[in-house]
């Protein structure tokens, strides 16, 4: 929704309302697995429901009202889908680029000229001291990315491995909920900056 030079980019209704009735699905699962009696089955059963039913909540509220996850203003493009909210603004960003994840999942990766604009995470900061602890973390993110993911997960293991543990200068942002496809965003994000710059 566009309102005085500032667009809007809510979550996706239709998104939302999707993985609500999935959701639901699940609970009327977990329900019926419940029902034959035994111990495990109800444990499981009843323990799924409740999860799922959460979701259920979760993704029916952002149908009914979408949570804001961009806000392109003037000032440049504001991240609000997760806290810290980041304002980068329009001459910071140097590029915007695609990223393939496992699992076909992709994220936007914005490149900024000063990567001290960016929010930094506290494991990062505690292994920037020294060359060892550095090493050991990555070693453990790449280990925790195979389990997670399984072979699949290897990939993006190597890239953990491969991340120079000093401050970067790509933030990715997740496309998950988005009303449009990464390269449509992408497309958009840099048309409007060059509209910004010029």
């Amino acid at each position: 929704m566009e309102h005085a030079g500032r667009l809007v980019i809510r979550r996706s209704r239709w998104k939302a309302t999707l993985w609500s009735l999935v959701c639901l699905v699940f609970v009327a699962g977990g329900i019926s697995l419940a029902q034959p009696g035994t111990l495990g089955a109800v444990l499981v059963g009843d323990g799924g429901a409740v999860f799922f039913g959460l979701g259920v909540l979760i993704f029916a509220r952002d149908a009914l009202k979408p949570r804001v996850q961009l806000v392109l203003s003037p000032e440049g493009l504001e991240q609000r889908a997760i806290r810290p909210h980041v304002l980068i603004p329009w001459s910071q960003i140097k590029d915007v680029t695609v990223i393939k994840r496992s699992h076909g999942v992709k994220t936007l990766g914005i490149t900024v000229r000063d990567p001290s604009l960016l929010p930094r995470h506290r494991l990062r900061e505690r292994a920037q001291r020294s060359r060892w602890p550095g090493r050991v973390v990555k070693l453990l993110l790449a280990a925790v990315e195979v389990l997670y993911s399984g072979p699949s997960g290897i990939r993006d293991a190597i890239s953990i491995l491969r991340e120079d543990v000093s401050p970067h200068a790509t933030f990715e942002l997740a496309m998950t909920g988005m009303p449009m496809n990464a390269k449509k965003l992408r497309q958009q994000l840099l048309k409007r900056r060059d509209s910004e710059l010029s």
